[in-house]
């Protein structure tokens, strides 16, 4: 069999189509990082933007005030407004100070200060439309506050390219379907090309049984996959670590656990994230390999399997599949927002979560592989004879 896998890895790099979409693949992450620096620094340079703003609005503000408090003298209301009204006008002056001169560590507490004080004032319905929801507010208060006691630099965890941020975001929606076809377009032919350049005949021939041709090439198309998609982020990480920092592998990340959201630091998440991946992508190869044992023709194969999966996922993520998302594969395929709690909200399902992410991922892939086997093993002889 090791020779039978040996011979699947060298075939693999000799398709055309392989390595032109291995190189599309590679231009369009180019173009992910270029865009998402572009954005980093328009939000950096905008903070100060936002910081200037807060303090314009407050001083037009805090007039107006003390005009209706000379109407209305001793109205406790107008005084509390007052009070608020400077009192912030005073934080995001020194969190404007601390912006500029990188003392992050004075910029958290503002930030922390603020968002209490907006929690409060919702809390107390002296706020009346917050931009931020309360439990949003209380996700950044505690994060941080993690921040502030780690010493850790806050970064814009939506842009960031520092590398551990970049892994996160690359194993997200949209890239995570993108992959997901990529994948197909390597190994829905494994079987099928076999019968599209007739060489089906002299494989058959060899003193192996065909169930282990057929594993033999699975197993190709799993450690090929494998080893090239955790290759080119490895490189990725390296690169933009290189460039723009790898940053803290203590940074903060929300974790959603048991229904309840957690904090893990960004090292361990990157992990999760990590066996996650790789549980898709058996997944998939499983299902490529699966469509083309079963139509034998690689046109045919790649493009149902496409359809079935870009199908699944579109109608998971529009919430058709709800009730059963925690034993439906595509919508583990967003990893991010899995172990985040994201996707667990969007499908109103408290299972959606990593643990059964692997058990669904795992059975799916057992299942469609055991029924290859059995498919391609009844089937072979048949169609060899109808090929003749």
């Amino acid at each position: 069999m090791n020779n039978l896998i040996s011979f699947e890895i060298k075939k693999f790099f000799h398709r055309k189509k392989n390595l032109i979409t291995l190189v599309l693949f590679a231009v369009l992450i180019i173009g992910f990082v270029s865009i998402n620096r572009n954005l980093e620094n328009s939000y950096k340079k905008s903070e100060i933007e936002s910081i200037d703003y807060r303090i314009s609005s407050l001083n037009k503000e805090i007039p107006e005030t003390k005009n209706l408090l000379k109407e209305y003298p001793g109205n406790k209301n107008l005084e509390i407004s007052l009070a608020t009204q400077e009192k912030e006008i005073k934080i995001y002056e020194r969190e404007k100070e601390a912006y500029i001169s990188k003392d992050f560590s004075e910029y958290l507490k503002c930030k922390i200060e603020i968002d209490k004080d907006t929690l409060d004032g919702i809390e107390n319905n002296t706020i009346i439309s917050p931009s931020d929801n309360p439990e949003e507010l209380k996700n950044k208060i505690k994060i941080n506050k993690l921040l502030l006691e780690k010493k850790i630099n806050p970064i814009f965890t939506n842009v960031s390219m520092e590398s551990f941020n970049f892994c996160r975001l690359f194993l997200s929606s949209p890239f995570s379907i993108l992959i997901a076809i990529i994948i197909i377009i390597w190994c829905a032919d494994v079987v099928s090309s076999e019968f599209d350049y007739n060489t089906y005949k002299l494989l058959f021939t060899q003193p192996v049984s065909k169930a282990k041709i057929l594993i033999s090439k699975l197993l190709a198309a799993i450690i090929l996959s494998t080893i090239i998609l955790l290759l080119l982020l490895a490189v990725l990480f390296v690169m933009l670590g290189v460039i723009n920092g790898f940053g803290s592998g203590e940074y903060p990340i929300q974790f959603f656990k048991d229904n309840v959201i957690q904090y893990i630091n960004i090292g361990k998440f990157s992990i999760l994230e990590m066996i996650m991946f790789i549980f898709i992508i058996i997944f998939i190869v499983s299902l490529s390999v699966g469509m083309s044992a079963l139509f034998k023709n690689t046109s045919m194969s790649i493009a149902v399997s496409i359809i079935i999966s870009v199908s699944l996922y579109m109608i998971t993520t529009k919430g058709m599949l709800n009730s059963i998302a925690e034993i439906n594969p595509f919508a583990f395929f967003d990893i991010s927002s899995v172990l985040q709690g994201t996707a667990s909200k969007m499908y109103s399902n408290n299972n959606v979560d990593f643990y059964h992410g692997i058990l669904t991922l795992s059975v799916f892939s057992i299942i469609i592989i055991v029924s290859t086997i059995i498919y391609f093993n009844k089937q072979t002889f048949l169609n060899c004879k109808n090929r003749k």
